[in-house]
């Protein structure tokens, strides 16, 4: 199910300039405003890597709850709309 791990990767839209780099063909995307996640009680983290700068991480326990209302949140887009 989406939005289950407990250290969630993600990547910060603002950093990242061709999701599409990130991206497998027949994925996709979605993408939330990080204080979503914080006032549902989760920590927002940069966590940069040498080969994804853009690279974060949503930690804490993601009850239905809390990942409904992420998805519920989030707009999602496929690979293909990006390039």
């Amino acid at each position: 199910m989406a939005f289950s791990d407990f250290e969630l990767s993600v990547d910060v839209a603002r950093i990242q300039k061709d999701i599409s780099i990130t991206l497998q063909d027949g994925v996709g995307v979605a993408q939330f405003v990080a204080g979503e996640a914080q006032n549902l009680g989760q920590q927002t983290v940069a966590n940069p890597l040498e080969e994804n700068p853009s690279h974060a991480l949503v930690i804490g326990k993601k009850t239905k709850a809390v990942k409904r209302k992420i998805r519920n949140a989030s707009t999602f887009t496929m690979r293909e709309e990006f390039s």
